[in-house]
């Protein structure tokens, strides 16, 4: 299922010069973005300035530098400055994939009609796979919050999660990869 994950679509500004580059962007992870902006380029770390500009709302998407390494990359290739804005739709069409999920839940119901105890059963690729390919358990915040709700409303509750792993990257919607491995 696809829900947007930011308020305004991912946009920087890249200016590479003489080995060095700044870019102006609004990212919820300055030193990812300098990291992945320095790799693209093959500048040194200490060469990047990021510019956090204000964020309109990211909730984990601009935790990915996408946008800010395509503005780089860019600039380095024409010699210019490039600000790079991406439209709605390719944000929504070429982002990350959230991951994909296996639910089993059932209830026990009182003489009332109103559930007396809660299961569920999940598998998915946990978020922390985007950052560690290793991770195939979510942890207990990235399923907590329904059984947080059902205990609060049943006195039994039991919550199993298995093991998956990821086949695509995964984050918050989706990520473009193939653009950015076109412009190298």
């Amino acid at each position: 299922m696809l829900a947007h994950a930011s308020m305004e679509p991912p946009a920087a500004l890249a200016h590479y010069q003489d080995g060095k580059v700044e870019v102006w962007a609004a990212t919820q992870n300055p030193q990812g973005a300098r990291d992945a902006v320095a790799a693209a380029v093959g500048a040194k770390k200490e060469d990047v300035t990021v510019n956090v500009t204000l964020l309109g709302g990211g909730f984990g998407r601009k935790s990915f530098p996408d946008y800010a390494v395509e503005a780089a990359v860019l600039s380095k290739k024409s010699g210019k400055p490039v600000k790079v804005v991406w439209t709605r739709e390719d944000d929504i069409q070429f982002d990350t994939y959230h991951s994909v999920a296996a639910m089993y839940l059932k209830a026990a119901l009182g003489a009332d009609g109103k559930p007396t105890a809660w299961l569920q059963r999940s598998t998915f690729p946990p978020i922390a796979s985007t950052f560690d390919a290793t991770a195939l358990t979510a942890d207990a915040g990235e399923i907590g919050w329904a059984g947080a709700i059902c205990r609060t409303r049943f006195p039994i509750t039991a919550r199993k999660n298995g093991e998956a792993k990821t086949h695509v990257r995964i984050g918050w919607l989706r990520k473009r990869l193939q653009r950015i491995s076109r412009l190298r």
